[in-house]
């Protein structure tokens, strides 16, 4: 929907798909940065589909990322946080997006974390 990450329209209407791309934002961020790249992001009601990429990201940068199911207007998440250091409580604090209200879509790779069974609940 809305050509999303594609830049087809852009040579059609400029005005559209700068309308377009605020909609849909893939942001890279890491363990340094991340509550202030997160902080405008969960109040944002024109973002609609989410695309993180995290580096350097450990169970606190993991909660300030749970913090997205505050985001008004967020239908889709894709958060990738393979090779950082989340754990066991970062994958708890993640599991709070579930009660994100209009998310519809979440892919979350958690693939190198030690998440653990204690993470897996």
């Amino acid at each position: 929907s809305d050509f999303l990450q594609c830049a087809l329209i852009s040579y059609t209407c400029r005005r559209l798909w700068v309308y377009l791309a605020r909609r849909h934002l893939t942001v890279h961020l890491s363990g340094q940065n991340v509550e202030e790249v997160i902080a405008p992001l969960r109040t944002d009601s024109a973002i609609h589909t989410l695309v993180l990429r995290c580096k350097g990201l450990d169970a606190t940068g993991a909660q300030v990322l749970a913090t997205l199911r505050d985001a008004p207007s967020l239908r889709s998440l894709d958060l990738c946080l393979a090779g950082n250091s989340v754990g066991p409580e970062g994958a708890k604090a993640l599991a709070q997006l579930k009660a994100a209200r209009c998310l519809k879509d979440l892919k979350l790779n958690l693939l190198g974390n030690n998440v653990g069974d204690a993470g897996a609940l």
